[in-house]
């Protein structure tokens, strides 16, 4: 059995910067797969309320959609696809989120 390579995030923020994209995938998960994952914090302007200095306040008890391996691992076992494909999905949207990054 492969391997499955680690994500590396490079700490940009730019998804804790635009929660309410992650929020749209979660509703797409939720209706899709009848799964019920949460983001519990609050969001002003798109921005997750535990952001700081581009950090996460919260990152050892983060929700699953905000870690990459567990999320990937959900969508995995409720659609059969493979884990390292989904996290290669999930590099280059993060790589595209970096370039279209606007920090509020």
């Amino acid at each position: 059995m492969q391997e499955t390579k680690p994500f590396e995030c490079s700490k940009c923020g730019c998804c804790c910067y635009h929660v309410d994209t992650v929020l749209k995938n979660i509703e797409t998960i939720n209706g899709s797969y009848g799964v019920n994952l949460d983001f519990p914090y609050s969001h002003e302007n798109g921005k997750c309320e535990n952001l700081k200095d581009n950090m996460c306040a919260v990152y050892e008890n983060r929700p699953v959609v905000c870690n990459v391996l567990e999320f990937a691992k959900l969508v995995s076992k409720h659609t059969g696809r493979d884990i390292d494909d989904i996290l290669e999905q999930n590099r280059k949207g993060c790589r595209l989120a970096r370039i279209k990054c606007v920090k509020k």
